[in-house]
């Protein structure tokens, strides 16, 4: 089983994915939405996807990802598997020719691999042209990175492909959001996280302080999170971030991808 992370991938991304790859021979693509963990970051949202385990389990590393691998190859060791057995990279769109993409998963001991792509992530936050342009730019890449290509080597050695996102995205804009200097842990487009009570003013309709405790998250982060089209940015700025509980943040893409089965007419 291979498990590709398409960091930041929402339900548009998805469709793009989906019509390169629907064209592999014999291809099965068995689609579903899931929920990201709130607050919608990769580090929070991603460490849970790959670690099968509440973001409370790991509170020493919320706010990066430099656990993700320890945390993946733990979850299959309880599993019964060995370390040779499970693989793990990030940016797997630095592998742009076949052989070099092929060789992540060319051993024959190899049971599990999760795979990260962050080249929706990156786009997304460096993005001047609006949702549109993100899904442009991805289109693009897609086809030059030879993503069905890279798909149908994974399914040729026997691998069932799961295509997900650890979170989705939000076209948003803002009015303007005060200084707060050093407060914020962590300054998201679409989120807030503290490590004391966060102070704001309820007259502000657009956010919430996410109930950590009861959510799953380590105790010492206080989340405000964004809703609607909100964002933690200067005045009139038009982004696509995440961070927020809008449901294109919140709810991404899953699609179990396989080879078909023949069945000969003799074995009816």
């Amino acid at each position: 089983m291979c498990l590709l992370v398409m960091d930041g991938m929402g339900f548009q991304q998805w469709t793009h994915v989906k019509k390169s790859i629907v064209d592999i021979p014999d291809v099965r693509i068995e689609e579903r939405g899931i929920f990201s963990w709130v607050p919608t970051i990769t580090s929070i949202a991603r460490q849970a996807l790959f670690s099968g385990k509440q973001p409370r389990s790991f509170p020493d590393s919320w706010d990066n990802t430099s656990k993700e691998k320890a945390l993946w190859q733990a979850y299959w060791e309880d599993q019964g598997l060995s370390k040779d057995e499970v693989a793990y990279a990030v940016k797997v769109e630095n592998s742009r020719v076949l052989g070099s993409f092929v060789d992540r998963f060319h051993s024959p001991r190899l049971k599990v691999a999760g795979f990260v792509i962050n080249y929706i992530d990156e786009q997304m936050h460096g993005m001047k042209s609006e949702m549109s342009g993100l899904n442009v730019a991805l289109v693009d890449w897609l086809d030059k990175w030879q993503f069905s290509s890279k798909i149908e080597a994974l399914l040729d050695s026997g691998f069932e492909v799961i295509i997900t996102a650890d979170h989705g995205n939000q076209e948003a804009i803002d009015k303007g959001w005060p200084n707060e200097g050093v407060k914020a842990e962590t300054k998201g487009e679409r989120v807030r996280l503290y490590k004391n009570t966060v102070e704001y003013s309820n007259e502000e309709a657009d956010v919430l302080e996410w109930p950590a405790k009861k959510y799953g998250l380590p105790l010492n982060i206080y989340p405000l999170v964004s809703k609607g089209r909100h964002a933690f940015v200067q005045k009139d700025k038009l982004i696509v971030g995440h961070g927020g509980i809008s449901l294109h943040e919140v709810v991404v893409p899953l699609a179990i991808i396989t080879r078909n089965q023949h069945v000969k007419e003799s074995e009816f």
